[in-house]
């Protein structure tokens, strides 16, 4: 069971459903959904647009293009800044997960 938990591809969203603001809506409640998508066992999958909280109704409305432009001139450093905060904690969280797996006894 572990060896499954551990491989789990968990998404929120992705190219077949509604972008997650658009179902949503609420920026705090996207927040809290982002972090209990890093803190479950498995790889969490952020699709591209969802760290600038991007809006898609179903397909093709959830491909829209990144906002590149918008993203260079800092209209998402607030969201972008959010989400690499969340990134941190679970490289943080890996960190020392590894650590007590490794102080554990060997049977």
């Amino acid at each position: 069971m572990k060896q499954t938990n551990d491989v789990l591809f968990n998404l929120l969203d992705s190219h077949d459903t509604e972008r997650l603001m658009h179902k949503v809506k609420n920026k705090d409640q996207i927040y809290q959904q982002l972090v209990l998508l890093l803190a479950m066992p498995g790889n969490p999958c952020i699709f591209y647009g969802t760290e600038v909280l991007l809006d898609g109704a179903h397909a093709p409305d959830c491909r829209r293009c990144m906002p590149w432009k918008e993203i260079e001139r800092g209209d998402y450093n607030e969201e972008l800044s959010v989400t690499f905060a969340f990134l941190a904690l679970r490289k943080v969280r890996r960190h020392y997960l590894k650590v007590a797996i490794s102080t554990l006894p060997m049977n």
